[in-house]
């Protein structure tokens, strides 16, 4: 079983009790939400241009699962103000294994936060969010 890994960084919009327990059917709430996203351009930074995804009360967390294999790649998130403008992003990348299973990027994050993912390699992507 891997480790998932939740970056440092999210305490700045992060709400609430720090210990979070997830059930199954949570979980299942919150994977059964999930959205699929494929790019339209290539870049590191996704969705692009005014785009952006948001938390909702379906997940307290961020998770990714990226379709395709490979090498390991790299992701972090990044949130924004209401305004669109740039909040902060996490601090270092995340490694995950495209087409492995979910990672959980970001944890207990509030409802309604604007962010993008920030991938360390440029070019098209084809995930599946929950947030």
């Amino acid at each position: 079983m891997k480790k998932l890994t939740a970056l440092a960084m999210t305490g700045a919009i992060v709400g609430g009790s720090l210990l979070v327990t997830t059930t199954p059917a949570a979980a299942a709430t919150c994977y059964g939400s999930a959205k699929n996203y494929v790019s339209t351009a290539g870049g590191s930074v996704h969705p692009k241009g005014s785009d952006f995804f948001k938390t909702t009360s379906n997940c307290a967390d961020i998770n990714i699962r990226v379709n395709g294999f490979g090498t390991p790649k790299k992701v972090k998130v990044c949130f924004y103000h209401s305004n669109n403008t740039l909040n902060y992003c996490q601090s270092s990348y995340s490694t995950y294994y495209p087409g492995d299973s979910w990672w959980e990027i970001a944890t207990d994050v509030k409802d309604g936060v604007k962010f993008r993912f920030s991938f360390e390699e440029a070019g098209y992507k084809n995930f599946d969010w929950a947030a």
